[in-house]
């Protein structure tokens, strides 16, 4: 005849301790495999968007250089007059 299984509770612990393992290795392989897509989308960033800094100064200097235009076409078209 065949014998019962007996648990008992170092039986348990170690079940218990496998399946956390387990889990754990799954977890850090889901963490690594998104920490990894992070970096590419991190490394494509400065090539797809600016920053909003550099877009402030950029913008600042467009209104500085149209503004420089009206200012001379208001001097020419008061010489006009």
């Amino acid at each position: 005849m065949a014998e019962a299984i007996t648990v008992t509770p170092v039986t348990l612990l170690s079940l218990a301790w496998g399946i956390f393992l387990v889990m754990l290795g799954v977890i850090a392989y889901f963490l690594r495999s998104l920490h990894a897509d992070f970096r590419e989308v991190e490394k494509s960033l400065p090539d797809k968007y600016v920053r909003k800094e550099d877009f402030h100064r950029s913008l600042d200097e467009l209104k500085a250089m149209l503004q420089r235009i009206f200012d001379k076409l208001d001097t020419k078209q008061d010489k006009g007059d």
